[in-house]
């Protein structure tokens, strides 16, 4: 049989700790045997439990044959004055009489995972003899180890057999010294037993037994551990961490633990290189990042019980920040140059380059690198060696993360004649806007501009140019295709000039469509996707419910017409055809779509109506 016992939870985190016993059917039996007592003395039975079973087997009572019943328990194991039962198994009958020994005694077992109550095999006898010499007390060997839980009520027992009957008295060791328990409140002497109520850490220690009558004495310790209830706590340094900061979890517990494991996202941690396990309580994240968010428990265990605790980290969320910046700089050539950016946020930022609006290429002279800072901010720089006119232009850092991006520009100039470097290309859509940046070099520029056709822009209401000399052209239409020009001079009569070819392309337009509203099962339908618009070539692809048809599927037909037309029939439909159908067309300037709801009506909602 398979028992499961959920120790704890945590709400709204599905964070369960399982236990699993795995108990095997066993067959065992439990016995007690007879004792022999001295008259007026206390007698002992035991109940014997294989020790194969003793794990989670139980002595749980006591029955007698004519009718009595003696609970074993802690804190309840008393029959007026006369028993005491343990759950260690043991059974005390306090100053015994000739009449005792006509009473049998049984022991009843419990199993703690299953419940099930087993009986021993046979009755015990009680046999009560009269010494005719004077006896010596000798102390009955029970455990000398006794664990009881913080708040309950321990007893320690003390049999002694002898004649005359022994008397008991108890005594605590603390350090070598003394105490005689008697004249201490809450202990309490009950037939050789010491009784504790309400238990607490400070009654932890040695405690020894003195057992004496006329002829001598014999005497026995007892030490008592107090079990404290697991209580566990997580403290950290902060909940809420930025990136690249370093963060301490420690497990508070009430009690030394025998093992800690640190778990998070149900997941136990493996520590690394950022991860160290200061000790089995100390756990510490040295760079925080986003993955480290999360739900982290300590698992704690002890020869009794186990707790957890839990905490949630949060990455704190910030937009970068520029901490440093470079301003416009004018160098001579051959010069070494360094622009540095540096940068916080969380997550921590990255950050890129770029010269003119383009991304920045490394090369021989150009060198670009990063490093995270003590202060935890990022720190980007550019070197650039043996500075050429060519390496002027407006540079740019973007500092960049998951909650938004931060940018700065400056111009880097080099003394020279104008130089403009080469500029690819660029194609359009049409009616959106276009940016004509002109990459120009060179120092001192006295003028730079953009001409088409032997124009300068701007030169219509759809243009405007800013103060950097940046053109932008507005609802772009096919009328502005063509080769335009980037122009630079300077006051001695150094010119520089570089050509880039603008193409304007149309995207693609469809023509609304739909299916029939009355369609019915074994009737057929066709719908066709018509491009009224856009440069080829086009591509037509149809999905429905979002998945491609293709035209090789069984039930459904697409049959392009044109380079612009295509048609999707089916012969015979039925319910399944039921659904969303798109047609999806693009071009190399951009893609669009359509799309229309097929309904079938069944046959039988059909005669229904």
């Amino acid at each position: 049989m398979m028992r499961v016992k959920l120790l704890c939870g945590i709400s709204k985190e599905l964070t369960l700790h399982i236990l699993l016993y795995k108990v095997i059917r066993e067959v065992y039996e439990v016995s007690v045997q007879d004792s022999t007592v001295p008259i007026k003395n206390t007698a002992l039975i035991r109940c014997h439990v294989p020790s194969s079973v003793s794990s989670y087997v139980q002595v749980s009572a006591w029955l007698t044959d004519d009718g009595l019943t003696i609970l074993a328990h802690d804190n309840h194991g008393y029959s007026g004055s006369k028993y005491q039962a343990f759950s260690t198994g043991t059974l005390h009958v306090a100053s015994v009489e000739q009449l005792d020994g006509n009473r049998r005694y049984r022991c009843q077992v419990t199993n703690m995972l299953t419940k099930e109550k087993v009986v021993s095999i046979g009755w015990g006898n009680l046999k009560v003899v009269e010494p005719t010499n004077n006896q010596l007390p000798r102390v009955i060997q029970e455990p000398s180890v006794w664990e009881v839980w913080e708040g309950k009520t321990a007893r320690l027992p003390c049999v002694a057999h002898g004649h005359p009957s022994p008397q008991y008295y108890w005594y605590r060791d603390t350090g070598g010294q003394l105490t005689l328990m008697d004249t201490v409140r809450k202990f309490t002497v009950v037939d050789g037993t010491l009784v504790i109520h309400k238990v607490s850490v400070a009654d932890s220690g040695k405690y020894i037994c003195f057992a004496n009558n006329s002829v001598g004495e014999d005497k026995v310790d007892r030490l008592l551990r107090i079990r404290v209830p697991l209580k566990v706590e997580v403290v950290t340094t902060k909940r809420v961490v930025r990136s690249g900061e370093e963060v301490s979890l420690n497990c508070s517990m009430s009690t030394a633990p025998k093992s800690v494991v640190w778990v998070k996202d149900q997941r136990r941690i493996v520590p690394d290189h950022r991860i160290r396990r200061v000790s089995q309580t100390h756990l510490k994240i040295l760079v925080f990042q986003r993955e480290d968010s999360g739900i982290y428990q300590c698992y704690v265990y002890n020869d009794w019980e186990s707790s957890q605790a839990h905490v949630q980290l949060d990455l704190k969320e910030e937009m970068p920040t520029f901490i440093r910046i470079f301003p416009d700089q004018i160098h001579m050539p051959s010069q070494l140059v360094s622009l540095h950016c540096s940068a916080s946020g969380s997550p921590l930022p990255q950050i890129s380059w770029t010269l003119d609006g383009e991304q920045l290429s490394e090369s021989r002279r150009v060198k670009t690198g990063d490093y995270v800072h003590l202060d935890g901010s990022v720190v980007s720089y550019v070197n650039i060696t043996d500075l050429a006119v060519s390496d002027g232009g407006l540079y740019g850092c973007e500092a960049r993360n998951d909650v938004g991006t931060v940018s700065h520009s400056a111009r880097i100039d080099v003394f020279g004649p104008p130089f403009i470097r080469p500029m690819g290309n660029l194609t359009v859509v049409a009616g959106t806007t276009v940016t004509i940046r002109c990459p120009v070099s060179g120092y001192p520029i006295d003028r730079t501009y953009v001409e088409k056709s032997g124009s300068k822009l701007p030169y219509g209401d759809r243009q405007s140019i800013d103060q950097r000399g940046i053109v932008r052209i507005h609802n772009v239409r096919k009328e502005d295709e063509g080769i335009y020009r980037c122009v630079a001079t300077n006051g001695r009569g150094e010119k520089a000039e570089r050509p880039l070819v603008l193409k304007v392309v149309t995207a693609p337009m469809i023509s609304p469509f739909s299916f029939s509203e009355n369609l019915e099962e074994g009737m057929r339908s066709s719908i066709i996707c018509s491009v009224i618009a856009g440069d080829p070539p086009i591509s037509l692809t149809w999905y429905r419910n979002g998945r491609l048809l293709k035209e090789t599927s069984p039930d459904i037909q697409i049959v392009p017409i044109t380079d612009f037309v295509s048609s999707l029939i089916i012969n015979h439909v039925s319910r399944h055809h039921s659904g969303n159908y798109t047609c999806f067309a693009s071009n190399n300037a951009a893609a669009t779509n359509y799309t229309a709801t097929m309904v079938v009506k069944g046959r039988d909602l059909i005669d229904s109506l």
